[in-house]
């Protein structure tokens, strides 16, 4: 239309209504992508900005004084915990602002980078915005190590010069600012960074629905999502991913105690926050799990606990060589990617296939999703109105559009009323499904495994006729003569 959507045009039992799309300059962009090379160019697209995600927290250990081989292996941690979500979708987005808020905050109230490249982050939110919702969690991100900064230049005792030293300003500033100037500059950073969070929420407002942008966002969270939505649920404890980000998480803690200085109260309460949030939803795993893999180099860059006897070995180790680690060094992290370029161009041309560590949430497409379904609707389009299960409901819209869909995952749109009848219907299908498809003047519906009760009670109602079915789902159709007839 060359505009973005304000009201729904894809279902009809929304049709109509106002809708706002909060991600509507992602769909831009993958539309773009899609357009121009498919599926493959969005998977490309994917995995470039998460290998330069990854690329980014290899290169900032090396930077801050970590081991090559150890900050190796701690970026493949956080990765590992993460992969699960490595997904074409529009929150990678999210996964690589968020870190950049935690990185430039944390390095600004360490006072290791200026306040310019900080206020950078309001022209970001304003982009951020209008891609995903996540930037709300850069604005927590920000705000929670201004309030972490201020706490500590008002709770924590500094050092004071004592009188009569001779020690110059400058050296007091060059020794860590002893007394009132490094209290100072504690508030002074707390205070920035305070009102960086500030502008960047102010930021948001610059998106085409003003305000409503806003309300949007959080009616989704005020719904339960957990009750309907597999990445909403808490995680499973049993699972690589969240066993992998409890070793990061023990890691960091351990690290810490032996040197405190490692982490400051307010990377501490970053920490804190996202830990619990990915306690509470599996999609912030991702985020948890590499703000950790960040911290987790820094302190073990910090922590020096081997023995010198070791470190001598350790010395003549190739990987822990003092050569390797200053060339790593000069190189920004490039002699560890031409070696990974070379090592997967080899792979590639050997025909050697390497297991990944595990599946996304997703799955494969072939076992989660049926094409012969959609090539049966496309073949037979419904006569009436379609019921599909939430599943479907995306892929309709976009492999189907002259067909609309009963409902997809817009959940901000349904409203909890709605869903909660639509599951109802699924649940208890002699008591809802008969009147719901009724109501409705449903005459086709589209069931797969995710309402396994409904699929039953369709295939032995006589009113209803199976069209199709496969290992995945099925159609079923019934005559609008039959409307009203259940037993």
């Amino acid at each position: 239309t060359g505009a973005v959507p304000r009201a729904d045009t894809f279902s009809y039992t929304r049709a109509g209504h106002v809708w706002v799309e909060t991600q509507w300059l992602a769909d831009v962009l993958m539309y773009l992508a899609f357009g121009s090379g498919g599926y493959s160019l969005m998977a490309l697209a994917t995995a470039i900005l998460l290998a330069g995600l990854l690329r980014w927290v290899y290169r900032t250990q090396v930077s801050n004084g970590s081991w090559p081989v150890i900050a190796l292996l701690v970026t493949l941690l956080g990765a590992s915990a993460a992969y699960g979500h490595f997904l074409e979708r529009q929150m990678v987005a999210s996964y690589v602002w968020i870190q950049l808020c935690f990185w430039w905050a944390r390095q600004y109230a360490r006072g290791a980078v200026g306040g310019r490249r900080l206020w950078l982050l309001v022209p970001i939110a304003t982009v951020w915005c209008n891609v995903h919702p996540g930037v709300l969690g850069g604005i927590a991100t920000v705000g929670l190590c201004g309030i972490g900064t201020l706490a500590k230049g008002l709770l924590v005792r500094f050092p004071v010069t004592p009188p009569g030293s001779g020690l110059p300003l400058a050296g007091r500033a060059a020794g860590g600012d002893a007394g009132p100037t490094l209290r100072a500059g504690q508030l002074r950073r707390g205070a920035t960074l305070l009102a960086v969070g500030a502008a960047m929420g102010i930021a948001t407002v610059v998106n085409p629905y003003g305000l409503e942008w806003h309300r949007w966002v959080l009616r989704p969270m005020g719904m339960g999502l957990a009750e309907y939505v597999h990445e909403w649920t808490p995680p499973d404890w049993t699972s690589s991913y969240t066993i992998i980000t409890g070793v990061l998480a023990a890691a960091v803690i351990v690290g810490t105690a032996v040197r405190r200085k490692a982490t400051t109260p307010a990377e501490g309460l970053i920490m804190l926050f996202w830990l619990i949030q990915a306690t509470q939803s599996r999609r912030h795993l991702p985020l948890a799990a590499i703000i950790l893999a960040l911290q987790l180099g820094r302190v073990l860059a910090a922590v020096q606990v081997v023995s010198p006897v070791l470190r001598r070995i350790g010395t003549r180790v190739p990987v822990f060589s003092a050569g390797i680690r200053h060339a790593e060094v000069r190189s920004g992290g490039g002699l560890l990617s031409v070696a990974t370029v070379a090592l997967l161009t080899a792979l590639l041309a050997t025909g050697i296939t390497v297991p990944a560590l595990g599946r996304n949430d997703v799955g494969p497409p072939a076992t989660e999703y049926s094409a012969g379904v959609v090539e049966y609707l496309r073949a037979h389009p419904p006569a009436g109105r379609l019921f599909n299960t939430i599943k479907y409901g995306g892929t309709l819209i976009h492999e189907l559009p002259g067909v609309p869909v009963f409902i997809d995952d817009r959940f901000g749109l349904y409203g909890r009323r709605f869903i909660d009848e639509y599951l109802a219907a699924g649940r208890k299908p002699v008591d809802r499904a008969a009147e719901l498809f009724d109501r409705w003047q449903i005459d086709t519906v589209l069931v797969d495994g995710t309402a396994p009760l409904l699929w039953d009670w369709l295939a032995d109602h006589p009113a209803w006729t199976e069209s199709y079915r496969d290992g995945i789902a099925a159609i079923y159709t019934r005559s609008p003569r039959s409307r009203g007839e259940h037993p």
